[in-house]
């Protein structure tokens, strides 16, 4: 473990001889003086993880030398020692910037307690901080690889859509032997478009999480009639449905809201399209719309595998997947679901997910003011 530094400040050479011998003991780094205006210098030479200040000295305030420490070093951490202790003082040093209080005299074993206490917080602040810069750095890894794919993706479906153009329109004239290497290429040109349009929906969505996650997504809200939405994405999902030979119901009844028109249809497509994914052939997939009080309350219900009790809250975590082995077959990286609930949470509703167990299917619903 790394060996920590303590500066201790005070006009009582006594005090610092007491300090400094208990400190050593317990195998701190231990640095000593009874001048104030010497510790600006001190600190330019050592990078100190705690200063122990006496309030009250010749030379210069405590309090003032404690303001300069805390706008020129601000991460070194500051415990105040003095004798003559009032709340008022108390209050002042802290909203100074310093970490704790200590009333002379005190013990050995007051000091050391305090100075382990207020290492340990100094500790969970770095990590804190550390957890945050990691955060920072992968929502700029998620930006910037979102971004750098975009460009060939796109570049990659234009030309793809350019030789489907051509092939269509040269296809009378070709015959025989290039007839059957025409129907290869297009079977090739069709597995790169479907791989392709794959690519740029898991890359849409990395570019929207990330979006989401810096809080950079602006909401284009217009009154919108739900009814038309999921009309739009069943067109979209029945061959889903239909290759699978499941049933798509619906009830719906309800007033028009106030939202964004594509992010709500990315919310709806997202839980209908899982809700498919999840369900077995000859399953059933329904969705309920109706209004719950000064909401509207949209439900997801099907037949299909279930979520256990415990998985419940975590379906909505970013990168959680249920099931590994549907997942792998359908892609994804486990956004989908945390995307929806960014989306609900911006237009100021709420979204969750019930279900009875394994084998008895899910319900995911969500709630929107009118």
């Amino acid at each position: 473990m790394k060996q920590k530094k303590i500066l201790v400040v005070d006009d009582e050479i006594e005090i610092l001889r007491f300090i400094e011998k208990a400190l050593l003991k317990y195998n701190y780094f231990v640095k000593v003086t009874n001048e104030p205006l010497e510790v600006e210098n001190i600190l330019k030479i050592i990078n100190f993880d705690l200063i122990l200040l006496d309030l009250k000295m010749p030379g210069m305030d405590g309090l003032k030398l404690l303001e300069i420490i805390k706008e020129n070093y601000p991460k070194i951490e500051v415990i105040i020692m003095t004798a003559n202790a009032t709340i008022e003082t108390a209050l002042e040093c802290l909203r100074k910037g310093a970490i704790e209080y200590l009333i002379k005299p005190f013990e050995i074993a007051e000091l050391l307690a305090t100075i382990e206490k207020t290492l340990g917080v100094i500790e969970l602040k770095s990590q804190l901080i550390s957890f945050k810069e990691l955060d920072k750095l992968k929502d700029e890894f998620i930006s910037t690889v979102s971004h750098e794919l975009r460009t060939p993706l796109t570049a990659i479906s234009g030309a793809i859509e350019i030789l489907y153009e051509r092939e269509n329109m040269e296809d009378e004239k070709r015959s025989g032997l290039r007839r059957q290497m025409d129907k290869d290429m297009h079977k090739l040109l069709s597995i790169i478009g479907r791989q392709t349009k794959k690519m740029k929906e898991l890359v849409g969505n990395l570019l929207d999480f990330a979006k989401m996650e810096a809080g950079f997504t602006e909401l284009k809200k217009d009154n919108i009639q739900i009814e038309n939405i999921i009309k739009e994405v069943i067109e979209e999902v029945k061959p889903l449905a239909d290759a699978k030979k499941i049933e798509i119901t619906q009830d719906i009844n309800s007033e028009n809201i106030n939202c964004d028109y594509e992010y709500m249809k990315q919310v709806i497509t997202n839980l209908i399209s899982n809700s498919i994914k999840y369900t077995q052939e000859n399953g059933r997939v329904s969705i309920y719309v109706g209004k719950v009080g000064d909401e509207i309350r949209f439900i997801v219900e099907d037949s299909g595998f279930g979520i256990v009790n415990e998985n419940l809250g975590k379906v909505f975590e970013k990168f959680y997947r249920v099931d590994q082995s549907l997942t792998r077959e359908s892609g994804g990286f486990g956004l989908g679901l945390s995307i929806c609930q960014k989306i609900i949470e911006l237009h100021g509703g709420k979204i969750w997910a019930e279900s009875d167990g394994l084998g008895k299917g899910s319900k995911f619903i969500f709630t929107l003011p009118i």
